[in-house]
């Protein structure tokens, strides 16, 4: 399945300020899911969602490709 981020970020209730990554690329992603703080093993095909406050804080590996919401200048000097 392929999912078009531009349309997850429209239906976010709060639209994200920055995508991200490399968005020239055939993006083909098999879900989409919260990140979770105790998890450290993600898949490179999945689309997580955190927000800014919880992200900031976070030690060790993040996913391949994230959703930020939240955190304005200060989260895209982050990515």
């Amino acid at each position: 399945m392929k999912l078009n981020t531009g349309i997850i970020a429209q239906a976010l209730p709060t639209a994200p300020m920055f995508l991200c990554g490399q968005p020239d690329h055939r993006l083909i992603l098999s879900d989409v899911r919260f990140l979770l703080t105790e998890k450290s093993f993600y898949s490179g095909d999945i689309l997580y969602f955190s927000e800014w406050e919880k992200l900031k804080t976070r030690t060790g590996d993040l996913p391949l490709y994230i959703f930020c919401v939240g955190g304005g200048n200060e989260a895209a000097n982050f990515f």
